[in-house]
């Protein structure tokens, strides 16, 4: 049953799943950004940094999204920012180039 309590879960959901999102993309975006390898050893390493950091970016996703397990309503609005905040970001890097 939708209720005004449910809706207000659901938005609360969603701003703390696109800050999440955020959060995750600064992540990876920092170790990108800073990834200018002038040989093949450098560019391995910028690759471990990058892996790494993606594995930071999906363990802090999954414990967002344990934390709200008991509120169907937050959780679903979480994940739904989580996505879309990282969509926006990989939409907007596509664009640029």
């Amino acid at each position: 049953m939708i209720t005004f309590s449910n809706v207000l879960f659901f938005l609360a959901g969603l701003v703390y799943g696109g800050a999440v999102g955020f959060l995750g993309h600064k992540i990876i975006h920092t170790a990108v950004m800073r990834a200018t390898p002038t040989n093949d050893r450098e560019v391995l390493l910028l690759q471990r940094r990058i892996t790494i950091r993606w594995w930071i970016r999906f363990f802090i996703d999954i414990v967002a999204l344990f934390v709200l397990y008991k509120i169907l309503p937050m959780l679903l609005g979480a994940a739904l920012g989580i996505i879309i905040c990282q969509n926006i970001f990989i939409v907007k890097y596509i664009k640029k180039k």
